[in-house]
């Protein structure tokens, strides 16, 4: 009778461990509901007539990723947007060029940054947002300081 029951325990524990070790080998459910859409924004930044603001994403991952990148004004009013799949290696800019969007006379348009990563796990991948001088090319400012959202 001992015997009967060690041997009931040993298999119920064997079982037991089956379950445990297929459950970790096959994650597809654990990685489905780990999904996540992160948020990145940029501080605001001002652009006058004659400059442009790039926003640009990289994806240093070793998957895809659906990103959507946009440029936004100071009342969210959405002026350039992408949505895309991004594969790795591959990177993606948006612009907004101040000489169709400032008014004359010559004043500043301010505008934020924002970018959303659409993700499994935290990514690396970090977005940069630059002002350049449409004339000589030069780039005026950058940043890469993007507070982050999910």
């Amino acid at each position: 009778m001992k015997t009967i029951r060690s041997t009931r325990f040993l298999m119920t524990g064997l079982f037991a461990a089956i379950v445990v070790l297929a459950t970790l080998s096959f994650p597809g459910h654990s990685e489905a509901a780990a999904v996540k859409e992160i948020i990145l924004h940029s501080g605001v930044i001002g652009i006058t007539q004659g400059q442009t603001a790039r926003l640009t994403l990289v994806n240093w991952e070793n998957q895809s990723i659906p990103v959507a990148l946009q440029l936004l004004d100071v009342n969210g009013k959405v002026l350039a947007e992408t949505t895309t799949e991004l594969a790795p290696g591959q990177s993606i800019s948006i612009e907004a060029n101040g000489d169709n969007l400032v008014p004359e006379p010559p004043t500043r348009l301010e505008l934020r940054a924002q970018v959303i990563i659409t993700y499994p796990r935290d990514p690396c991948d970090i977005p940069s947002l630059e002002v350049y001088d449409n004339v000589t090319g030069k780039t005026t400012v950058i940043v890469t300081d993007f507070s982050r959202h999910q």
